[in-house]
């Protein structure tokens, strides 16, 4: 499957909807899909794939970065996007950066840096968290709690294996799903999916990301410097 619409997106969690689950909820069901969104850079993509999860009666966790070049999580538009996600079900969460850790000295307190950050600018309790783009290092840790939080990576969530058995993990990196079939029926599933991936544009993928990008960065130089005279 390579269609990342709207459209397909509803029949993907029609598809799941009778299993999905939270992540917490998990530990104590034998069959579940999670499902994960990392935000990487259009947050305001998330609400529309949020409706839809309300509409089937599901909720998915979406993950926020704090350390991103990309996009500002403590905007105005964004905490607004945010509220708005909570009111529609979804869960909130930190997708940490890794960035130049090298070991777990260092990267749990880094954890607890961006935590900390995210807590004081959202107003809110942080839960859970996923890694952005962790190294091989990082997911040999298969605690499903780590600094107060719990950890999507966690044994319980994904199977550290390039030949998984008990949990599938299937994600939707590069706009490709190269780790497996997100429709397979196999008994635990994380869909670890990237709101970015998803929208009704016709125009090519990476396009579509610049020309919002683009257009939200205009619109804030407008409502910021019109006021002054030439």
């Amino acid at each position: 499957m390579s269609n990342f619409t709207l459209q397909e997106y509803r029949k993907l969690i029609k598809h799941h909807k009778h299993r999905v689950c939270d992540f917490y909820d998990s530990l104590n069901k034998e069959q579940w899909t999670l499902l994960r969104h990392d935000v990487e850079f259009v947050p305001s993509r998330a609400l529309e794939l949020a409706k839809i999860e309300k509409y089937y009666g599901v909720s998915a966790s979406y993950v926020f970065q704090v350390r991103s070049n990309a996009y500002n999580v403590f905007s105005t538009r964004n905490k607004n996007l945010i509220k708005n996600l909570r009111t529609l079900g979804a869960k909130i969460g930190l997708h940490v950066y890794v960035g130049d850790t090298w070991d777990w000295t260092s990267l749990e307190k880094e954890i607890q840096s961006q935590r900390r950050i995210f807590e004081d600018g959202l107003d809110m309790n942080c839960d859970r968290f996923s890694f952005h783009r962790p190294p091989s290092w990082v997911l040999e840790n298969r605690s499903d709690f780590i600094g107060g939080m719990l950890n999507m990576y966690g044994k319980s969530f994904f199977e550290h294996s390039k030949d998984a058995q008990d949990i599938k993990y299937i994600a939707d990196s590069r706009h490709l799903w190269n780790y497996g079939d997100p429709y397979e029926n196999h008994p635990r599933i994380q869909l670890s999916m990237h709101v970015d991936e998803w929208s009704d544009k016709t125009t090519p993928h990476w396009n579509n990301i610049i020309e919002e990008n683009h257009n939200e960065f205009i619109d804030t130089l407008r409502s910021e410097c019109t006021h002054y005279n030439d």
